[in-house]
C-alpha cells in the first residue's frame, strides 16, 4: 500500500523528479554544446551540492574526453566510461556522483540511454531498497539490483523512476514508520535538509 501511494504521489508530480533537471541541462547542451559549463552541470546537481570546486574542476577537465557522439548500447557502458574518466578523482568518486553524472550524460547523447536493466541503489535509494525489499536482500556492498527485483512492487515503472521513488519516499522521511533511520551525510560538514552528498 505504501509503495502504491508513493508511486501515485510521484506520478502526480508531488515531487518534481529528476527529468526536469535533466531536460534543463539538455536545453543548455543544445544551445552551448560540450562546454565546461555543461560538463560542470553534469557533475554537480541536486545531490552534489557539497562537492568542492577543485573536485568539480578536475572532473570537468577529465570529462572533456567523453565522446558525446559515441553510440552506447546501454547505460552501463556510459557509466563505465564516466567511472574510468572521473572515478579516481577525490570527492567525485562516490557511487551516487558517478551514477548521477552518467545519468545526466546519458540524457544528452544523440541516442539517449537510461538505466534500464538495473536499479542503482546508492545512499538514499539503498536505504529505500532495504525498506521495500528487506534487509536480507541488501546484504553486502551491492550497488545495483536487477529491475526484476522490483517489478512486482513497481509495475511499469522505469529503473530511474524506481531509484528516485526509493530515495524520496523511503529515505527522506515518507512512510518509514520508524523502521528506517535516515543516515547522516558523510563528507558534508553542514547537511542541508532533504539533500544528500555525492558519496
Amino acid at each position: 500500500m505504501e509503495v502504491q501511494t508513493a508511486i501515485s504521489d510521484y506520478q502526480k508530480g508531488t515531487y518534481p523528479g529528476m527529468m526536469i533537471e535533466m531536460d534543463e541541462l539538455k536545453k543548455k547542451y543544445r544551445q552551448q554544446g560540450k562546454t565546461d559549463a555543461v560538463l560542470r552541470d553534469c557533475v554537480k546537481g541536486g545531490h552534489q551540492w557539497c562537492l568542492s570546486k577543485a573536485s568539480i574542476n578536475a572532473a570537468v577537465i577529465a570529462l572533456r574526453q567523453f565522446n558525446f557522439s559515441g553510440m552506447y548500447g546501454s547505460f552501463e557502458d556510459v557509466f563505465d566510461d564516466v567511472k574510468n574518466l572521473i572515478g579516481h578523482i577525490p570527492g567525485v568518486c562516490g557511487r551516487l556522483t558517478l551514477y548521477d553524472t552518467a545519468r545526466r550524460i546519458g540524457h544528452l547523447l544523440d541516442m539517449p540511454v537510461y538505466p534500464n536493466n538495473y536499479v542503482y541503489v546508492a545512499r538514499g535509494a539503498r536505504i529505500g531498497a532495504k525498506y521495500v525489499l528487506g534487509i536480507k536482500r541488501m546484504k553486502g556492498n551491492v550497488f545495483r539490483l536487477p529491475i526484476s527485483d522490483f517489478t512486482n512492487l513497481f509495475p511499469g515503472i522505469s529503473s530511474m523512476e524506481i531509484e528516485d521513488i526509493l530515495c524520496i519516499y523511503f529515505h527522506e522521511g515518507k512512510f518509514k514508520n520508524g523502521i528506517v533511520k535516515v543516515p547522516s551525510a558523510k563528507g558534508c560538514g553542514n547537511k542541508k535538509p532533504g539533500h544528500k552528498c555525492g558519496r
